[in-house]
C-alpha cells in the first residue's frame, strides 16, 4: 500500500470532520428554532406587542438573511481552498515554488451555487479531482511551464530583445526601478521591480533543478535591502551570477547553461509564444 500524501490524508480527515460539522451545526439550528418556540410560549405578550423576543429575533434573523444555509457552503469552500494550496504545493516540482491551482474553478465544481447538499460534500473527492489533473508528472510539468512564462516575460524574450554575448557568459537583462529612500540611506527597488526580481528568481531556481543543479542561491530583494550598482551575486556556482544596477538587474549565463535555459525555454514556454503569435 502507498504512503499516503499530507494532501490525501487531509482530505480524508475532513471528510470525518465535515460530517461532525453539518450534524452539529444542523443540531444547532434546530436547537435555536427550538428555543425560539419556548421563549413565545413562555412570554405570549412578545407575540402580542408584534415583536420578537431574544431567541425568536435570532432565529428569525438567520432565516430572512438565509445564515443557517451559508455556514456549511463557507467552510466546505474553505477546505476546498486548503486542499487546492496544499496541492499547488506539493505536486510542484520538488524544491520549487507552488504552482497556480483555481480555487474558484474548484469550488464551483464541488460547492455550487445552486443545488449544493452539505451532506453530499466529500474532501476526499476534491483531493481525488486534484490529483488527477496535477498529481504525477502533470504539477511538475506545469511548474516548469510557469517558470518558463516568467523568464520569457522578464527577460523579454518574446520581443527578441538584444542578448548580449561576451567573452565567457551570456548576458540576460531584467529592467528594474529604483527609488530613494525616505531616510536616504540608499537606493532600492521599487515594490514592483521587487516583485518581477523574486520572480525571476523563484523561475530560475525551477530552472536550475530541472538543469540537474542541486544548489541555488536563496537570494532574495526586499525592501529593506540597499541597491548597489554592479554588486555581483552568484547563483548557480560559477555558471549564473547577478549584477545589479540602477536601471536593470544582469544575469550572466555561462555558455553551457545558456544553451540549457534554450532546450529549457524551447521545451515549456512553447504555449507562451503561441499566445503571442
Amino acid at each position: 500500500m502507498s504512503k499516503l500524501t499530507g494532501g490525501e490524508t487531509a482530505a480524508n480527515n475532513y471528510d470525518t470532520t465535515y460530517k461532525r460539522f453539518v450534524i452539529a451545526y444542523t443540531s444547532y439550528r434546530e436547537g435555536t428554532r427550538a428555543l425560539a418556540n419556548i421563549e413565545i410560549e413562555q412570554n405570549p405578550e412578545l407575540e402580542r406587542e408584534s415583536y420578537l423576543g431574544v431567541f425568536s429575533d435570532y432565529a428569525d434573523k438567520q432565516v430572512r438573511y438565509n445564515s443557517f444555509g451559508k455556514a456549511p457552503r463557507k467552510i466546505a469552500e474553505a477546505i476546498v481552498g486548503l486542499l487546492c494550496r496544499t496541492a499547488a504545493r506539493e505536486f510542484a516540482p520538488c524544491g520549487c515554488p507552488a504552482i497556480e491551482i483555481s480555487t474558484a474553478q474548484y469550488c464551483a465544481l464541488f460547492v455550487p451555487n445552486e443545488g449544493f447538499d452539505p451532506a453530499t460534500f466529500k474532501p476526499s473527492n476534491v483531493w481525488a479531482a486534484l490529483y488527477n489533473e496535477f498529481g504525477g508528472k502533470a504539477g511538475i510539468e506545469q511548474g516548469y511551464r510557469e517558470a518558463a512564462k516568467v523568464l520569457i516575460d522578464a527577460f523579454g524574450l518574446l520581443y527578441h530583445r538584444e542578448i548580449k554575448r561576451r567573452f565567457n557568459h551570456v548576458a540576460l537583462n531584467v529592467r528594474v526601478g529604483i527609488e530613494t529612500s525616505f531616510d536616504n540611506s540608499g537606493r532600492r527597488l521599487c515594490y514592483h521591480s521587487q516583485s518581477t526580481v523574486n520572480d525571476t528568481l523563484s523561475a530560475l531556481r525551477v530552472f536550475g533543478l530541472w538543469a540537474g543543479y542541486c544548489f541555488f542561491s536563496s537570494r532574495r530583494f526586499g525592501y529593506p535591502d540597499p541597491i548597489l550598482s554592479r554588486k555581483h551575486y552568484t547563483l548557480i556556482d560559477d555558471d549564473l551570477e547577478c549584477i545589479t544596477y540602477y536601471s536593470r538587474f544582469e544575469f550572466r549565463f555561462t555558455p553551457a547553461l545558456a544553451e540549457r535555459l534554450q532546450v529549457f525555454i524551447a521545451t515549456y514556454g512553447a504555449l507562451k509564444y503561441e499566445a503571442a503569435a
